[in-house]
């Protein structure tokens, strides 16, 4: 077993056999409610939904809940460069996986240490309910580490709560999402193929994957350029990207802490509230 670099929350290990075969392996002393089990049943449903468009490494172990030693065993992913070319197959492949029928998601699991809702899952009518009581509403209860916002970024958050069915009124199916889709969470292997890994996956409108792909950076021009030339974003997408990405902020704000403040502010200008 060799450490390799990982996320804040496990340990990760490249695994070789003796035939030489290698695995990628997380690892968690105390695995809080099934976040591998959750995990392996995302992984499951992005294969599903996206075969033939993106690739997900094949889950071979999955820890039950409450193991008191926690583990997830899934294929190992050589890492290749990150060429145009490799853009411009993600943005298609994640384009094809939006408009394709979603596979069933398990009624809860967790982004990073924070678990997240699922079900019920969501229509077009109520989406916009649904991404302000089981995404946003949350990181404002008294449990959260959202709850040292200010009292001013706070409030600008409640008013954001009666403009959303106007905000984010969609008229086009809702997708499976990766929920988690940072330039981290996309790998490319030696092929050019594209890899999706540590899903935090849901039902809902598919540009929540955009707007956390446009937060942190990541996507080359080429990968919107494909993405756009197979399902066009909508009209109105920075707005609602504001919206989508404030659920992010927050998650930050509750594992980092007041730093990212600010960035909550822009994100509420930037909607106009």
């Amino acid at each position: 077993m060799h450490r390799v670099g990982g996320g804040d929350i496990c340990a990760a290990y490249r695994v070789e056999g003796e035939s030489g075969r290698q695995w990628f392996a997380k690892h968690h002393p105390h695995e809080p409610l099934g976040m591998f089990a959750l995990e392996a049943e995302g992984l499951r449903a992005l294969a599903t939904t996206a075969a033939g468009a993106l690739s997900v490494p094949t889950v071979h172990v999955a820890t039950a809940p409450h193991a008191p030693s926690a583990w997830l065993l899934l294929d190992w992913v050589v890492p290749g460069p990150t060429t145009p070319q490799a853009d411009a197959a993600f943005g298609r492949g994640l384009a094809a996986l939006h408009r394709s029928p979603p596979a069933p998601v398990p009624s809860e699991n967790w982004l990073a240490t924070l678990r997240q809702a699922n079900h019920p899952l969501p229509t077009v009518g109520s989406w916009p309910e649904f991404w302000w009581t089981h995404r946003l509403a949350p990181r404002l209860g008294p449990q959260s580490g959202s709850g040292s916002l200010p009292p001013a970024l706070r409030d600008r958050l409640l008013r954001l709560a009666d403009r959303l069915p106007q905000i984010l009124a969609i008229d086009e199916p809702l997708s499976l999402l990766h929920g988690d889709l940072w330039s981290g969470n996309r790998l490319t292997d030696t092929r050019g193929r594209p890899y999706l890994i540590d899903p935090a996956v849901c039902v809902g409108h598919r540009e929540v994957d955009l707007a956390m792909m446009e937060l942190f950076g990541g996507f080359g021009s080429a990968c919107w350029a494909a993405y756009d030339a197979v399902w066009p974003r909508l009209s109105g997408f920075e707005t609602r990207r504001a919206v989508y990405q404030l659920y992010y902020l927050l998650v930050h704000v509750d594992l980092f802490g007041a730093s990212y403040w600010p960035d909550v502010a822009r994100a509420l200008d930037q909607v106009g509230v």
